[in-house]
C-alpha cells in the first residue's frame, strides 16, 4: 500500500522548516517488512533549498530547489526515488528560505510499503 503526503508550506524569511514534522505517515509502518520512498518537491521563487533524512540517512544534502510554483508533477519533480526505508524510520525534509521574503515549498512524500 503506498501512502501519499502531498502539502506546501510557506517558509518566512531566513528561517528553516522540518515540513513533515507534523504527519504520522512520514514514519515506515513497524509492521511492515520495509518501504520504497520517493520524495518531489518544487519552491515559489529561486532562493529555497532543502535536505532529507530517512531515519539517520542522509539522501538530500542542501540541494537548490526547482522554482515551478506549483505542487510537484510526477514524474517531472521526482528528486530522489527508490530510497529504502526500516520499519519505523522517520522521514525528515527540511526546506531552508536563504532570501529576505517569505517563499511557498510545495512537496510530495510517497511512501510503498514492502
Amino acid at each position: 500500500m503506498a501512502l501519499v503526503i502531498q502539502d506546501s508550506v510557506s517558509i518566512a524569511a531566513n528561517t528553516a522548516v522540518e515540513v513533515l514534522a507534523a504527519f504520522r505517515n512520514a514514519v515506515v509502518d513497524p509492521a511492515a517488512r520495509g518501504a520504497v520512498i520517493r520524495l518531489s518537491y518544487t519552491g515559489s521563487a529561486i532562493g529555497l533549498e532543502a535536505s532529507a533524512f530517512v531515519g539517520q540517512r542522509s539522501v538530500i544534502e542542501n540541494g537548490i530547489v526547482s522554482i515551478q510554483n506549483r505542487v510537484p508533477l510526477i514524474p517531472d519533480d521526482v528528486v530522489a526515488s527508490n530510497i529504502p526505508g526500516r520499519p519505523n524510520e522517520r522521514v525528515t525534509l527540511t526546506a531552508s528560505n536563504t532570501t529576505g521574503g517569505a517563499l511557498v515549498f510545495f512537496f510530495r512524500l510517497e511512501v510503498e510499503e514492502v
